[in-house]
């Protein structure tokens, strides 16, 4: 696999393709092609790499002439990784816009908008991409923007044909982006939606059921819905490697979740019931009308699809994001 087809991968956001029946509605194939689209303009960005510096998280401003005091400024610093299993940012509503699904994830953490009062749509409406201090923090190239919450902001070229992009470096040294539509008020109304994200909270990212021990895989991150989803509460846990190239970040290889139970049992797993078919299994024994599944999006040994589905245990209330354990790795 080649770094824009990995690029592809960390695109993908398993959620907003899910189903009320658990019929996933993603296209791989579309992924790829848009992560080659967004590794192109970036490359084109050319942008240099970050310089290593080194911040004070307070430091002591010199008073301006004609004052006897010193003003204490607080410099904003930014981690070179997030945390997988915490929402570090909110996003509000804003510009016709709201979230409805929370990615997270060590290099990028994604939230997806749809328009206000609208179902879930298949690919996010709007998008907001906070990026932590590093390789993928490198200053963009772009038109100078208005302030967003008074750090220096830039449009910047589009991640495809039709998006209107603004970035905007929300701590030293590191980037975030908001994507919207095309339009007459496109600019304004990126702003608009960048000035909505806010760092704070730090929200546990939960799923409704623990798994065994990964091996040599680990959690890359989780994605829930948001309180605006129509499908209610719902999440799911991003498994994978790191890039072999150690370039692109995170391959997410296996997305793990709860379902609708149907379907007709076609094998058994440890004496238990189960639906096999290519790159997904599913185990039918999850509580009433529930199951468990284990799909792989990129590329996942058939065995350890099966070790993972099997290994799935439901923990807490699914109705009750509250009751969801924090650790999913038993």
């Amino acid at each position: 696999m080649n770094e824009s087809d990995v690029d592809g991968a960390k695109l993908l956001a398993p959620l907003r393709g899910t189903t009320p029946d658990g019929e996933s509605a993603v296209s791989v194939e579309k992924a790829i092609a848009t992560g080659k689209r967004r590794r192109a303009v970036r490359g084109a960005l050319g942008a240099a790499a970050v310089a290593v510096v080194t911040v004070l998280a307070v430091i002591l401003v010199p008073a301006a002439l004609n004052t006897n005091r010193d003003e204490q400024v607080r410099v904003a610093t930014a981690p070179t990784e997030f945390n997988v299993l915490r929402q570090e940012f909110t996003v509000g509503s804003a510009g016709g816009f709201t979230p409805y699904a929370y990615r997270t994830g060590r290099f990028a953490q994604r939230i997806d908008l749809k328009r206000a009062g609208t179902p879930d749509p298949t690919e996010p409406t709007a998008m907001v991409t906070i990026y932590p201090s590093g390789p993928y923090s490198s200053e963009p190239d772009g038109e100078p923007a208005p302030a967003v919450n008074d750090r220096r902001a830039k449009y910047v070229p589009s991640a495809g044909p039709r998006s209107t992009r603004i970035a905007w470096e929300w701590a030293d040294g590191a980037w975030a982006y908001a994507e919207v539509p095309p339009g007459p008020d496109a600019q304004a109304i990126a702003h608009r939606v960048a000035q909505s994200v806010g760092r704070g909270g730090t929200a546990p990212a939960r799923v409704p059921f623990t798994i065994g021990a990964l091996g040599e895989d680990r959690v890359l991150g989780v994605v829930n819905s948001m309180p605006a989803s129509n499908h209610g509460p719902t999440a799911q846990l991003l498994i994978g490697r790191t890039d072999p190239s150690g370039a692109s970040g995170e391959m997410v290889g296996i997305v793990v979740g709860l379902t609708t139970a149907s379907g007709q049992q076609n094998t058994s797993l440890d004496g238990r019931p189960a639906i096999e078919s290519p790159g997904r299994v599913t185990m039918l024994d999850g509580g009433p009308g529930r199951a468990a599944t284990a799909s792989a999006l990129i590329s996942a040994e058939p065995l350890r699809l099966k070790e993972i589905a099997a290994s799935v245990q439901i923990s807490g209330d699914p109705a009750n994001p509250s009751t969801w354990p924090v650790n999913p790795v038993r």
